[in-house]
């Protein structure tokens, strides 16, 4: 680590990071627990979690980009950015736990990002759908299903962060063939407050074939109909 820790304090990290890379999923458990205690007591430096972000072992890689997006520090979110970039093409675990980490920060500075995950630059009024709304024959199974994934976190990153910038991209997830992207999609229009969605909320509250995407979609309305609604709404 880049910061000078004290060393009997750098000894136990380093044992709970090697316990980190162990099959056992209680003692796992018991030394997550044990560094959010010390991210939450200050005893973590920023630094040593950005140098661990990219750590060889991917269990403490992941879980100091977690902790990144939990400190929601401007360094942290550039640095999951800069993660983000370098993984964007590569491992998709990897990818879906940043994306879900800026989610955590809640930094608008991700939505950028985030939007161009499913193809989308800020501000166009863009017809560049094709990495969500793909038809199943025009990839496979698995690839359908990896982007898809990659949807879900994004929107529930961005209803996380709740910028109305993000519209065209939580517009792209509600009209996902998946209803579990649907209903986060949803949630994230409501945390928004993209009153545009108004009249796509009441198609969804009627006519949704999935109960849950149904009631979310009411919920959403009862916050957002009261709020000054668009002209063409």
């Amino acid at each position: 680590m880049a910061v000078k820790l004290p060393k009997e304090f750098l000894e136990e990290l380093d044992s709970l990071f090697d316990i980190l890379t162990k099959p056992d999923a209680e003692a796992r458990k018991i030394a997550l627990t044990r560094l959010r205690d010390y991210e939450r007591g200050g005893r973590l430096p920023l630094e040593s979690l950005i140098d661990l972000a990219e750590a060889p072992h991917p269990a403490i890689a992941m879980y100091a980009i977690t902790a990144l997006g939990r400190s929601a520090h401007p360094s942290a979110v550039r640095k999951l950015l800069a993660l983000g970039e370098k993984h964007r093409q590569g491992n998709t675990l990897f990818l879906e736990t940043i994306v879900e980490a800026l989610g955590e920060a809640a930094s608008t500075t991700a939505t950028e990002f985030l939007a161009d995950l499913l193809g989308i630059r800020l501000g166009w009024k863009n017809k560049l759908l094709g990495k969500l709304a793909l038809k199943k024959d025009d990839v496979s199974p698995e690839e359908l299903r990896r982007r898809t994934d990659l949807a879900l976190c994004v929107a529930r990153s961005l209803g996380k962060i709740k910028d109305p910038r993000a519209a065209e991209a939580i517009w792209l997830c509600v009209e996902s063939a998946d209803p579990l992207v649907r209903w986060h999609a949803v949630q994230a229009a409501m945390q928004c407050e993209l009153t545009e969605f108004t009249a796509k909320l009441r198609t969804l509250a009627k006519g949704d074939p999935h109960e849950t995407v149904r009631e979310m979609a009411q919920i959403a309305l009862e916050k957002l109909e009261p709020l000054p609604q668009p002209v063409n709404n």
